[in-house]
């Protein structure tokens, strides 16, 4: 059932208008998410999401006829409001902290602290995997006032290897071992022990942790992992 919530969240929900015409009226049935325009209720709660510029546009010279042109970067829309109340980034913790000298705390659940979770409660499923470096994607890991993991978006599991230049790509894994890690993903996420939350100015506040641990692979050797 983990599996089927995350691969929902996870396929193409963002393109509003399409989801639009497939869920909006659906009702909510097994703890599956109802989508209502930029919203999203999972495990009730109401996650919104950005709904205004949705690219990125970039002045380059074209290198062949040094004339300037417009390149256009679309950006996913990204979650901003945790049961109507702000959704603070590290990154504008960081810079309150610095810049205005208001007391913060980052929240003490980070990605690396996540990842480690994972990987030791999965001993199981990594033994089915064959050597080699592999990564999990996971974004948009939401900790709300109370250090609780209220939402998270999973892409998978891929792994990492490397063409005869040298240059490394992602392949998809078997696709029967893929759903039993994003299941068990599913699982150890909505129960991860809460940890004390982000603070501004004091006061308990929602918050998005960064994903960079999870951008790095982990090794797998003789069914057993090497994180990196």
């Amino acid at each position: 059932m983990l599996n089927t919530i995350m691969k929902v969240l996870n396929s193409g929900v963002f393109f509003f208008a399409a989801v639009l015409v497939a869920f909006t009226g659906a009702a909510q049935v097994g703890g599956i998410p109802q989508y209502d325009s930029s919203k999203i209720s999972y495990r009730g709660n109401i996650i919104e999401f950005s709904t205004g510029e949705m690219a990125d546009t970039t002045m380059m010279t074209d290198e062949t006829t040094g004339e300037e042109k417009m390149l256009i970067t679309a950006k996913e829309p990204h979650p901003i409001l945790l049961n109507g109340e702000k959704i603070y980034s590290q990154e504008e913790l960081y810079e309150a902290d610095t810049t205005e000298g208001i007391p913060i705390r980052m929240p003490v659940l980070g990605s690396t602290m996540l990842k480690e979770y994972l990987l030791n409660n999965m001993e199981k499923e990594i033994a089915q995997l064959a050597d080699g470096d592999y990564l999990i994607a996971i974004s948009n890991i939401i900790t709300n006032k109370a250090g609780a993991v209220v939402y998270f978006k999973l892409d998978g599991i891929t792994q990492t290897v490397t063409n005869e230049s040298g240059v490394p790509f992602s392949v998809t894994i078997d696709e029967e071992l893929k759903d039993r890690f994003e299941d068990k993903i599913g699982e150890l996420l909505t129960d991860v022990p809460q940890y004390p939350p982000a603070t501004y100015d004091g006061k308990p506040v929602n918050c998005i942790i960064d994903n960079i641990a999870f951008q790095k692979s982990f090794h797998v050797e003789d069914k057993k992992t090497i994180v990196r």
